[in-house]
């Protein structure tokens, strides 16, 4: 009972912050800001989740995963399906350049104060091998940004759209790299936690990436042809593509790797063998990304602990400060080598949305505390939270005062 009525209040909640009403709270710059960042979401988990109103206990989000790997398979799904060579072939240059240099610097930024601070966090008391998924972990979530860009547009300035996309085509493949990132990293971890030596775990991690990604092909050209059986009817596509998503997500679990990960393959596989009943169906899937984000966050809230110690903290502090100074560097880096392009990139290079944390991490780091389940993971996923909507508000205020210094800079919009 107490997990049928833990899915009912997701659901409403979900249904609530997607209805139209809502979205007259968005004249605010800053409300508008929060609900496309899902924060009010995970508050409303938090108040709802054992650290709060415990509505909804431990023990019922235990009973609740299959929900936890419906959802992030939906996710996966949908980010496999824009993977689509065509569309790939047709992002220009620059975009792929950016992408590489931002995983270049948060390898070595975001990654080198990750180790520190895991390290620190954990006293040397356990084997470094340990710690290769939470740091993976903490790097892929600082990869790319938020693909909103409403809330922090300039309604004093024209619309630029080839500004938008320059913001936001780098940060989709940025969001399947973190996936691939996270879940090859992942992969290893796991099999080093189990296994103690470093060779088995390799050999263990090759096993289980291959088997994935046999289940990713498989999968996918089954569901291409369940889906071209189910023509035109919604409610059988919707079925259809239900038992995929719970299948590709449920199996990925069992071989120790997020759902997140099994089902960006097999939404690649199925996006690039597409028939017309599947890229109609596509944008169904594409129609619902609101009401499932809502569902992750809600979901991050309930499952978050944020008893973090100093130490913690301290990391999360860190990470948001080396984020900012990331994300500016990166793209002061982009206008140096497009310098034939550096007018044109003036209003990317100086939009604070490049700071915003990517709502994938939020993904991430909940299928984290979904596969391996313990109280560090938890705070871990905490942690992400915390720099996310820390990230959310830095960039608020740095918009606020590029529009005092810039001259000539129109009011607030309404």
């Amino acid at each position: 009972m107490d997990l049928f009525l833990s899915i009912t209040v997701l659901v409403a909640l979900a249904l609530i912050a997607t209805s139209r009403r809502l979205y007259t709270a968005r004249r605010s710059r800053f409300a508008s800001l929060l609900i496309s960042g899902g924060w009010p979401a995970v508050l409303v988990g938090v108040a709802l989740g054992p650290h709060g109103g415990v509505v909804v206990t431990e023990e019922t989000l235990t009973f609740a995963s299959p929900l936890v790997v419906l959802v992030l398979g939906w996710v996966g799904i949908m980010v496999g399906l824009q993977a689509r060579l065509e569309i790939l072939r047709r992002i220009p240059r620059p975009h792929f350049t950016l992408v590489v240099g931002d995983i270049i610097f948060t390898i070595i930024g975001i990654g080198s104060i990750a180790a520190i601070g895991l390290a620190w966090w954990t006293s040397g008391e356990v084997n470094a091998a340990i710690l290769i998924t939470p740091w993976a972990l903490l790097v892929a979530s600082a990869l790319g940004w938020s693909m909103e860009t409403r809330s922090l547009r300039d309604e004093s300035t024209p619309h630029d759209q080839s500004t938008e996309l320059f913001l936001r085509v780098p940060s989709a493949l940025a969001s399947i790299a973190a996936i691939v990132l996270f879940g090859l990293l992942e992969l290893i971890g796991t099999s080093s936690n189990s296994t103690g030596v470093q060779t088995l775990a390799l050999h263990s991690s090759a096993l289980h990436l291959g088997a994935i990604v046999a289940l990713a092909v498989v999968l996918g050209v089954t569901g291409r042809f369940l889906l071209t059986r189910a023509g035109r009817s919604r409610a059988n596509q919707l079925t259809v593509f239900l038992g995929l998503v719970t299948f590709v997500g449920g199996l990925s679990t069992e071989l120790s790797s997020s759902p997140l990960f099994g089902a960006t393959l097999a939404g690649f596989v199925l996006g690039n063998i597409a028939t017309n009943d599947v890229l109609r169906f596509e944008r169904f899937v594409v129609e619902a990304e609101h009401m499932i984000g809502v569902i992750v966050f809600l979901l991050a809230g309930l499952t978050a602990d944020f008893h973090l110690t100093l130490i913690g903290m301290t990391l999360a502090a860190a990470l948001v400060f080396v984020r900012i100074g990331l994300k500016l560097t990166l793209m002061r880096w982009a206008a140096v080598r497009q310098r034939r392009m550096a007018h044109s990139l003036t209003p990317v290079l100086s939009h604070p949305t490049v700071i915003r944390q990517s709502p994938i991490a939020v993904a991430l780091a909940l299928s984290l505390a979904l596969v391996e389940p313990s109280v560090f993971h938890r705070r871990l996923l905490g942690i992400v939270l915390i720099v996310g909507v820390a990230a959310d508000l830095a960039s608020l205020l740095l918009w606020r005062l590029s529009r005092r210094v810039a001259p000539g800079s129109g009011g607030e919009a309404t």
